[in-house]
């Protein structure tokens, strides 16, 4: 049996200033602590892929561990507070000591109640090691405990803007039914692992190759039965990291998933047990990882299996055909045609109003190539279509739609400036053997009614627009006379002049080097002529 995975969540810090759902509260910090503003970014898959549930976040505790001196060290906790529910994702906000030294900040999401007192002064290892939470029969019944780390080697200045990208601290298992002559009833997991630890001991480029086992685990919890009325049984069973069996144990003691139904005609109810096993890496044999999604693809059933759940635990399973379809997590619509699938990170695509905004989504499959056609207004493709390495623009001249070399790249580029009086709408089909995945392609204007301005500039020199228009802060400097025209909501605001939810600003000191990434964070970068961008900031700042 192949098994492969995909890693199921990411995120992205940016900046935040409504709601509220706590109030802010430290172990340690009094009097010269600052408002950190921050933005938690979920993933952006599509509905027909994701549980509600795995995208929820209700509390956020962040850790906070700095150098003075020999090495990083546990000083206090903070708890997120003023968190809001965005189109994008959750906003919240903490409170937190600024300092020179550097820092590393370790947020847990949805496991308030494991983070308890720490000393100070504790490491890394020790904090990660105290928080755990118990696994039942019961499974998940809250929202799924997640965890992210932010590193800052030059210290933590006021009003900083960070970035990271969380895990989840469990597995999903999904199961999708191909064979004809069974019925999928129930499924059920056999020793899974009672505990779980909410932040990994290791994270590489944003995902683990190892399972993080809390002291004392056992591999002794066999869930709930979960009753099944389709053909696929998904977003309804995520379980805790499981270690690999010693080889010798692999039948008795190995985290499984337990399927039972009807095969042929027949009126009893039979399992078959399907192994954890990574694809082309059978001595990971067993091992469960934290965010990988594991889809069971049961090809076809061959024969009755054994008679109790039970006992289809520790015989294994020899009358299934079975594989673990892989995906990476940005893929968030997939098709399948028995062992063959077809996904993409987007169904949507929306590019900015200029001429020369591009937009990416990624693709996958395990068929030898697929083609892309654009649509007319009655659905039906437009020859001629395209494939690997090629490109194209739809007939209206709107768009260019171009495929990389390797064929898991599709990029989109605007044509044309964004003109109120046009229909940007284009439709387009790939095409891959007897799947089909149908993407729309927009041009939008600014829309500014329902969006605050985020603004970033220097914050000591002649010029500055100051912080915290429209929070709370410290007063703005200079040009007094252009931030009150700022803050007169008669000009800019819900009800203004010009009509958007208001602005944010903030910003740092003197910098002349400006990267693509922290210019996409913010819709106006004031710069003054003394921090002139050098000739790589211009270019980022024109991309």
């Amino acid at each position: 049996m192949k098994c492969k995975f995909y890693y199921i969540l990411s995120a992205l810090l940016l900046v935040l200033n409504t709601g509220c759902t706590k109030d802010p509260e430290t172990s340690v910090v009094s009097g010269n602590e600052t408002e950190l503003r921050l933005v938690l970014k979920t993933p952006g898959y599509n509905t027909n892929s994701k549980a509600p549930d795995e995208e929820i976040l209700n509390e956020v505790d962040v850790l906070i561990f700095e150098n003075l001196g020999s090495g990083l060290e546990f000083r206090y906790n903070v708890i997120g507070y003023a968190i809001d529910a965005t189109s994008d994702g959750y906003e919240f906000l903490a409170r937190i000591v600024p300092t020179d030294n550097p820092v590393r900040l370790y947020l847990v999401v949805n496991a308030s109640s494991a983070v308890n007192g720490f000393d100070v002064g504790a490491t890394e290892e020790e904090v990660k090691e105290a928080i755990t939470m118990s696994f039942t029969s019961a499974g998940f019944t809250e929202d799924l405990p997640m965890s992210g780390i932010v590193d800052l080697p030059n210290g933590l200045a006021a009003n900083t803007v960070l970035t990271s990208s969380l895990l989840r601290s469990a597995a999903r298992v999904d199961i999708v039914n191909n064979a004809d002559n069974f019925t999928l009833t129930s499924v059920r997991v056999f020793r899974s692992s009672d505990r779980l630890q909410v932040i990994p001991d290791t994270v590489l480029e944003g995902a683990v190759t190892t399972p993080s086992i809390p002291d004392g685990t056992t591999r002794s919890v066999t869930t709930d039965t979960m009753l099944v009325t389709d053909t696929t049984f998904s977003q309804r069973l995520y379980i805790p990291e499981s270690a690999m069996p010693a080889t010798a144990d692999r039948q008795l003691t190995a985290t499984v998933v337990v399927i039972g139904g009807h095969y042929g005609g027949d009126a009893n109810e039979t399992y078959y047990r399907m192994d954890f096993v990574p694809d082309d890496a059978p001595e990971l044999f067993g091992q469960v990882l934290r965010n990988h999604r594991y889809v069971f693809n049961i090809g076809s059933i061959l024969a009755p299996g054994w008679s109790t759940d039970e006992e289809a635990s520790v015989y294994p399973s020899t009358q299934i055909e079975t594989e673990v379809i892989a995906w990476d997590e940005n893929t968030v619509y997939m098709e399948w045609d028995g062992p063959s699938y077809l996904g993409v990170s987007g169904r949507e695509i929306t590019l900015r109003y200029n001429a020369g905004a591009e937009e990416e989504i990624t693709v996958q499959t395990n068929l030898e190539e697929w083609t892309f056609n654009f649509l007319d207004s009655s659905g039906n493709p437009v020859e001629p279509g395209f494939g690997y390495g090629e490109n194209m623009d739809d007939p209206s001249g709107q768009y260019n739609v171009s495929i990389s070399d390797n064929g898991d790249l599709i990029t989109v580029t605007a044509l044309t400036n964004y003109d109120e009086n046009t229909t940007h709408t284009v439709t387009g089909r790939l095409s891959a053997g007897p799947l089909r995945i149908d993407i729309t392609i927009d041009q939008r204007g600014l829309t500014f009614s329902n969006k605050s301005i985020r603004v970033w500039g220097s914050n000591n020199n002649l010029g500055r627009l100051g912080d915290y228009v429209f929070g709370t802060g410290a007063a703005a400097d200079r040009p007094e006379a252009m931030v009150a025209k700022i803050r007169n909501t008669a000009n800019f605001g819900p009800g203004g002049i010009v009509s958007f939810s208001g602005f944010m600003i903030g910003g740092t000191g003197i910098t002349n080097d400006i990267s693509y990434e922290f210019a996409s964070m913010f819709d106006v970068i004031y710069l003054t002529y003394s921090n002139n961008p050098t000739a790589q900031s211009s270019a980022n700042l024109l991309r």
